[in-house]
């Protein structure tokens, strides 16, 4: 494999290909505002369990950085219609107070407004020593504003959040607060245990992680096949930058010769896992 990759990266033409194919690509506008990404990376099944999940209570996506959970959300929210969706992106550099503001300016985005401000006022005077508390205290207010909003989608995401803040408890808070008129999709990039109702049973939830997200080997081989129908013949007919035992080929042919490398290589494993195996078995 690194033979193949190092190959594709001095082939300027080719690799700028797939690089394009892996960027967002314009394909629709997206609920979650821009522009969502290309139907060659789309993720229908996955789509499919966010929509389902979206229907209930609560679903996470839980996966780290680089799985793909952005390119997800945009694809369900270019095909979500019908009830409002606002996001909500905690970052870094969010100390207590803007935290507030951010649920704050959610809150207007759905037409209401935190009126109930009586904890985050009494919070306020600890700010410099318990920030836990006020973000705490600013979600149980934001919970109860979105009463009257109707039905709505609300998308948390914390995978950009400060790494030593991990808003486990406020946002387990926001999971048993929020009307049931509310559907929450919390976007982090680590799993954690389901909050508890006051029954004592876990929130109802679907959740996505890093071994749904991840693409399967005839998901993979699609996305390549597809990449490279899009290849112009003039990219594959030129030269090869680097010449192969003093000749000079063709970007194409170089790729078969790379397909054949690899399954050289591909049947060496195959053979040697085998005897392998039937040593141990002896």
């Amino acid at each position: 494999w690194g033979t193949w990759t190092l190959a594709l990266a001095r082939a300027p033409a080719i690799i700028e290909t797939m690089n394009q194919m892996c960027q967002p690509a314009p394909a629709g506008e997206s609920s979650l505002g821009g522009e969502w990404t290309s139907p060659l990376l789309a993720r229908a099944r996955l789509v499919e369990r966010l929509r389902a999940g979206v229907a209930g209570p609560l679903t996470v996506l839980a996966a780290p950085a680089g799985y793909g959970k952005r390119v997800l959300l945009d694809q369900w929210a270019a095909g979500h219609h019908g009830s409002p969706v606002v996001q909500i992106e905690f970052d870094a550099a969010d100390d207590p107070a803007r935290f507030a503001a951010r649920l704050a300016e959610a809150a207007a985005t759905l037409g209401v407004a935190t009126t109930d401000t009586t904890d985050t006022t009494d919070a306020a005077s600890v700010v410099s020593g318990d920030g836990q508390g006020v973000r705490r205290a600013a979600v149980a207010a934001f919970a109860r504003s979105l009463g009257p909003v109707g039905e709505a989608v609300l998308v948390v995401s914390t995978a950009h959040a400060s790494p030593g803040v991990t808003l486990g408890d406020e946002l387990d808070d926001l999971v048993v607060l929020l009307p049931p008129n509310v559907h929450l999709v919390l976007v982090r990039r680590g799993r954690r245990p389901l909050p508890t109702l006051a029954t004592g049973e876990p929130v109802a939830a679907v959740v996505i992680e890093e071994s749904d997200l991840a693409f399967s080997v005839e998901e993979t081989a699609e996305v390549v096949a597809q990449a490279f129908d899009r290849v112009p013949e003039s990219a594959l007919a030129a030269a090869y930058p680097q010449p192969h035992d003093g000749v000079q080929l063709p970007c194409g042919r170089f790729l078969i010769h790379l397909c054949v490398h690899l399954s050289f290589h591909l049947g060496q494993a195959g053979y040697y896992s085998m005897n392998s195996f039937d040593l141990v078995l002896w």
